[in-house]
């Protein structure tokens, strides 16, 4: 082989290589857009999944809540009845909260920037924390008595919280061993902030942090390097997607994350929030309770469930009102065409059979638009909005609710200030 034909097979070959690493590249560049896109999928049936369970089992949870409050207003403060139905109504709310929890895992509970207790946030969850880890991952909680409001989305929060347990619980494999969780309050230099990930643009001072840390097998430094890495999981049946969300709630919120681990000394996460004022929200003023205000005229009552409507009937009996109710949207509209003028107000159901919410209230808006309509659902105000595309109501209320919200919901729209 001569000179200039070697020389020509070696640049063929390098072109080849070339080639074929591009086609690598390629590869893998179509592998992880299949696996985002697989992810995503996942993740969104996840979504459907939890609101649909939330949607029925916040109906019943309207039944215990509703019919425990109506029940203690009867009954005598100190009585061992009234004791026992109030324990029934703490026990509903707490469910009800739990429903909450699981909308926010799978990134279907309503987002909004307020002051937030984490301390509180990580009290609340603690049954659904236990529900979901195995029973050899031991947590212990310190959460410090002084910890600061912190201005965040309760639902990212909360993400970030769970995320952590359950990624150091399951660090811990199929050995007991204890998960610490803990809050405070620390001073950070800038040297000290720079050690962290996100706080280039963060100034020293105090710090207010979230720690999650765990007894398992820690991390060698490939590991480290890349655990922030959306799909990197070290799980054989894992996602790869707990701990870059988390690195996302922790960017959104300008706060800064540290990493403490070393192969068989464990693994401790540590969130930093910078602390600033922050005012905590005022209650809302004027609400009423049932003997306080009385109402008059005909409440339209429009559910598919039994226990839905007849909580909604008595509460709104309780205050002076009269209801007609009516099994699903179909009947909703023939009993309103029957008694328009005498119908005060609409509760009504969002999903229901034959005619559901949004066409129902399309018409009652159409026949007679000054009647408010209160939509009730066990979706968020947002997703209704987003999924139905109702617009126009006077009001909403969100299942499971107690019977004073609606009253104070009923009394601000047909007596606005």
């Amino acid at each position: 082989m001569t000179g200039e034909n070697h020389g020509k097979l070696s640049a063929e070959l390098e072109e080849l290589r070339e080639r074929c690493a591009q086609l690598e590249a390629k590869a893998r560049l179509h592998e992880q857009t299949a696996v985002q896109l697989r992810e995503d999928q996942e993740l969104n049936s996840l979504g459907i999944l939890v609101s649909g369970l939330a949607h029925d089992f916040n109906n019943l949870l309207v039944g215990m809540l509703g019919n425990a409050e109506l029940a203690l207003a009867g009954l005598a403060e100190g009585t061992p009845e009234h004791f026992a139905v109030r324990e029934v109504r703490e026990a509903a709310s707490r469910a009800a909260e739990l429903v909450h929890q699981m909308l926010a895992y799978a990134g279907r509970a309503s987002r909004v920037v307020k002051p937030v207790r984490l301390n509180a946030l990580i009290e609340e969850m603690k049954p659904l924390v236990a529900a979901m880890i195995s029973k050899k991952a031991l947590v212990r909680y310190r959460l410090a008595d002084d910890f600061p409001l912190l201005e965040g989305e309760v639902s990212q929060l909360r993400r970030v919280v769970m995320n952590l347990i359950i990624n150091a619980a399951e660090a811990l494999g199929e050995k007991e061993g204890f998960v610490r969780v803990e809050t405070g309050v620390t001073e950070l230099s800038r040297g000290k902030l720079l050690q962290t990930l996100l706080a280039e643009d963060l100034a020293a001072g105090p710090y207010a942090y979230l720690q999650v840390s765990d007894d398992g097998a820690g991390m060698d430094e490939e590991t480290r390097n890349r655990i922030f890495d959306p799909f990197f999981t070290t799980k054989p049946a894992g996602r790869g997607l707990g701990l870059a969300a988390v690195q996302g709630v922790v960017r959104n919120h300008h706060a800064a994350i540290g990493l403490e681990t070393a192969p068989g000394k464990g693994t401790s996460f540590t969130v930093y929030f910078p602390v600033v004022e922050v005012e905590e929200e005022r209650q809302e003023t004027g609400a009423v309770a049932f003997a306080e205000w009385r109402g008059s005229g005909t409440v339209l009552v429009v559910d598919d469930e039994p226990t839905v409507r007849s909580v909604i009937s008595a509460t709104v009996k309780k205050v002076g009102f009269k209801t007609l109710e009516a099994v699903d949207g179909e009947e909703g509209l023939e009993t309103f065409r029957r008694h328009a003028e005498e119908i005060c107000a609409v509760c009504l159901d969002l999903t229901m059979p034959r005619l559901d919410g949004q066409e129902v209230f399309r018409e009652i808006h159409r026949l007679r638009p000054q009647t408010p309509v209160l939509l009730l659902s066990g979706y968020t105000e947002e997703e209704a909005a987003q999924r139905f595309g109702v617009s126009g109501l006077a009001g909403f209320v969100h299942k499971p609710f107690h019977p004073q919200e609606l009253i104070e919901k009923l009394r601000r729209v047909l007596e606005p200030s």
